[in-house]
């Protein structure tokens, strides 16, 4: 019998297909890790929100700073200082300002609710915020009495 020298067109099949599935396997493998990586970089709910969390807890942890007035939109506290939610856009993006300063973007809704325990006397503030779809809802305790 004659030596074949060279590749038959059997081991170039098998070749072929081995090195398609590698590639096909890494392809796949890649696509997961980077969808993954694409959603850990978005942060812009966390660092939105937190803005709004440090403001809103210095106001309510301040001696003597009572809560005046509390509307759907916007809360007035005794020092002056008012969070206000603003929907200028018609698409349903707005922003939180707190006074003048702009404290929030890309707020799809934002609600206050505020509540009395007739028993301790303490008064709740709840927000209900919904940044880039990410809705998020906190309580702060505001031990001065409402106006």
């Amino acid at each position: 019998m004659k030596k074949s020298k060279g590749i038959t067109l059997m081991s170039l099949i098998i070749y072929m297909t081995v090195l398609f599935v590698v590639l096909a396997v890494t392809i796949r493998i890649m696509t997961h890790f980077r969808k993954n990586i694409d959603d850990a970089t978005d942060v812009t709910f966390e660092t939105e929100f937190e803005k709004l969390n440090m403001y809103m807890i210095e106001e309510t942890n301040k001696k003597g700073n009572s809560i005046i007035e509390c509307l759907e939109d916007s809360i007035t506290f005794a020092d002056g200082n008012k969070f206000e939610f603003i929907d200028a856009d018609e698409d349903g993006i707005g922003e939180i300002y707190f006074d003048e300063k702009k404290l929030c973007e890309s707020v799809n809704s934002c609600t206050f609710a505020v509540t009395e325990n007739a028993e301790t006397g303490l008064i709740t503030l709840t927000i209900n915020v919904t940044i880039n779809g990410t809705q998020k809802e906190a309580t702060y305790i505001n031990e001065e009495n409402i106006s």
